[in-house]
């Protein structure tokens, strides 16, 4: 029973790296994508923003 709880566990986590690193890897492609095709674009980033 405990292995049965400890590879759900695994399971979860693991699909939860996997979306995780999706999320991170769209928001990169994204965040690439609209500073090539617009150098004038609104995309402000997270430090400059802080200022």
């Amino acid at each position: 029973m405990s292995d049965c709880k400890r590879s759900y566990r695994y399971r979860a986590f693991d699909y939860f790296v996997r979306a995780i690193a999706f999320a991170s890897l769209f928001i990169v492609m994204s965040a690439i994508y609209r500073q090539d095709d617009d150098p004038g674009s609104n995309y402000i980033h997270p430090r400059h923003g802080m200022q």
